[in-house]
């Protein structure tokens, strides 16, 4: 999986970009946040968000223990959350995985890799898999996305997390430029939004 990308920003990017970062330093509350976001959409179209951590367990794997904020339709999160689809959906378990943690990707391009690899695939995992595809269909939102993620201490507990964007969406050298440069500074921001 590419991890970095080879768009150059422009003056005027680089210098938004850095005023980002600072922005998700010093952020205490969703408010601040929703400002970000708002400022991120001048950089990067998108119509859909999720900023999520989770406790991450001794091995590295992800605990129970997680906190998110977003923009998703309700009745959409409330059905992924019933139906624990962040077990199966492959986003979400590349962007914890130990050879790709935290990654930039492109969602077109991990579910191609799925693809790709669906022989060495627990069966039911890639079942469940397409379960989730189709759940996600059906609302015709998040057809396609990006989506970083990063890790950090608080107290002893290591947490990780993962930033997506989805939906009418921005081309990728300049979207995987910017959200890898700004992917330490979400975790910064979560860990002061959720464990403060």
């Amino acid at each position: 999986m590419k991890n970095q990308s080879n768009a150059t920003l422009t003056e005027e990017q680089e210098e938004a970009v850095n005023e980002l970062g600072s922005a998700l330093v010093v952020c205490k509350t969703r408010k601040d946040f929703d400002r970000i976001i708002d400022r991120l959409h001048g950089l990067i179209s998108f119509r859909f968000w999720v900023l999520l951590i989770v406790r991450l367990n001794e091995d590295g794997s992800m605990s129970e223990d997680h906190h998110f904020v977003l923009n998703y339709p309700d009745e959409f999160t409330l059905g992924y959350g019933a139906c624990r689809f962040e077990l199966i959906d492959f986003v979400m378990l590349t962007n914890f995985a130990p050879d790709s943690f935290g990654a930039f990707q492109h969602w077109a391009q991990t579910y191609r890799e799925v693809e790709e690899r669906k022989e060495q695939i627990d069966p039911t995992l890639y079942s469940m898999h397409h379960k989730f595809l189709k759940y996600v269909a059906q609302w015709g939102i998040l057809k396609d996305g990006y989506s970083v993620g990063a890790s950090g201490k608080f107290g002893e507990e290591t947490w990780g997390s993962i930033f997506s964007l989805a939906d009418d969406l921005s081309g990728r050298p300049e979207a995987e430029a910017i959200l890898t440069r700004l992917k330490p500074y979400f975790i910064v921001a979560a860990l002061k939004l959720f464990l403060k």
